[in-house]
């Protein structure tokens, strides 16, 4: 259904006012988040998440006050915590989970044939994301939680388990993840459910 209502078509954003363009952002993350939830709880390894192929931009780190469906241009993204923290991390931790599958899908359509000479590695490209995901979690958001409030206690406490998890993986994908790292992979320390 999201994809019938072109959330996932970046071109149809532009044509939108900015609270609503925004605002479809919001939920096609949320989307892709629930999705890659819902993959992982019933063991579903055989089609790509949304999140791996989708070329929307994460929102803007903005208060809900911020924003009005009245508005006409977006104000500049906050600087430092605000209502969507948390949620641009896990976002940050869903797209960075779809880029690595990227890499296992692509690495099984290799099989058998020959990577393009200078080309980089898996291994590289892996760490290189990997980095870039890091960087991004740590200066747009990690860096401003203070352990004594609850909220970033929260923040920080899922952004090291997970990115601890994911970092933990071997690099090469030299094939599928055995089941033991599979947990690592996973989104659950973003998903706070019983």
């Amino acid at each position: 259904m999201a994809t019938r209502l072109g959330l996932d078509n970046l071109t149809t954003y532009d044509l939108l006012p900015p609270f609503e363009a925004e605002m479809r952002c919001r939920i096609w993350w949320t989307i892709c988040r629930h999705e890659a939830a819902y993959a992982e709880e019933i063991n579903d390894r055989k089609s790509p998440p949304l999140a791996q192929t989708t070329n929307i931009p994460l929102p803007s780190n903005f208060n809900d006050n911020d924003l009005s469906p009245d508005m006409t241009t977006l104000p500049a993204p906050r600087i430092g915590l605000s209502d969507m923290s948390f949620a641009l991390m896990v976002f940050e931790i869903v797209r960075l989970v779809g880029r690595m599958g990227q890499f296992m899908y692509e690495k099984a359509a290799r099989v058998g044939s020959r990577a393009m000479a200078g080309s980089p590695s898996t291994r590289e490209r892996s760490q290189g994301i990997l980095g870039e995901t890091r960087m991004r979690i740590e200066q747009g958001t990690l860096r401003y939680c203070d352990v004594s409030r609850p909220f970033d206690w929260l923040i920080l406490l899922v952004a090291k388990v997970t990115l601890v998890g994911v970092l933990s993986l071997p690099l090469d994908f030299s094939a599928s993840p055995p089941r033991s790292a599979r947990p690592a992979l996973s989104c659950r320390a973003c998903f706070c459910r019983r």
